[in-house]
């Protein structure tokens, strides 16, 4: 049976962490690996570390970002494939179902998925699609919708490309830059349905436009 590990880096709203944790639990896809990576946090997550203990592994590390968070669980990882999921996002029940069958029929390397973005404590929800698919370099550029907890990616393929990693340096991005990595090598897969709710809140890094725009700026003048 197919092993996936998951990757949740936490720092903060532990009501939130235990909703995505419970997501994950309620996947369809049963053989798992959880790996919930504490970047430096100040709440207690002693509760949830003995309420969970014999289904998710808690590991804790000093305060240096979530891309230092995941890159820590990349290298923990032991399942087939590796799948991101940010603390305060859920998954839907068929999301890891479905999107390893897809990859498995295609032989993609990595994929991504549509998702519904709401806000928090309101009753208001919408599909956002992702349509970028095949080979995305160099689209990925100048337009990347690849949400992180859509993502999915053959675990060889980052122990064969060690320089593919989450960018520690950035705090805006740090996930683009790793998909533009990605997308230099291995053609995407696009499954065109929402399996993620992703969360929009004030500390949302997606609210700040301008920051997204910069870190796209800078990394087209890199080349």
């Amino acid at each position: 049976m197919i092993k996936v590990s998951i990757i949740i880096p936490f720092f903060f709203n532990k009501k939130w962490l235990e909703e995505a944790m419970n997501s994950v639990l309620n996947q369809t896809l049963v053989n798992l690996e959880i790996i919930v990576i504490n970047d430096g946090s100040q709440e207690d997550l002693s509760d949830l570390e003995k309420a969970y203990s014999s289904k998710i592994i808690f590991i804790k590390q000093k305060n240096k970002g979530a891309a230092a968070a995941r890159n820590r669980g990349i290298d923990l990882a032991k399942g087939e494939y590796i799948a991101f999921l940010d603390s305060d996002d859920i998954w839907l029940p068929q999301k890891l179902n479905q999107q390893i069958s897809f990859m498995e029929k295609y032989n993609f390397q990595w994929s991504h998925t549509d998702y519904i973005r709401f806000l928090d404590n309101k009753n208001k929800e919408s599909n956002i699609k992702c349509a970028l698919n095949g080979q995305i370099y160099p689209t990925c550029l100048v337009w990347s919708p690849i949400a992180t907890p859509c993502v999915v990616i053959k675990r060889k393929v980052l122990e064969e490309n060690v320089n593919i990693r989450f960018d520690e340096k950035r705090t805006i991005g740090e996930d683009n830059h790793c998909w533009r990595q990605l997308g230099e090598k291995f053609k995407l897969g696009y499954l065109p349905i929402p399996l993620v709710r992703v969360r929009m809140h004030g500390n949302n890094a997606a609210f700040s436009a301008y920051l997204q725009l910069k870190q796209t700026t800078e990394a087209i003048y890199s080349i």
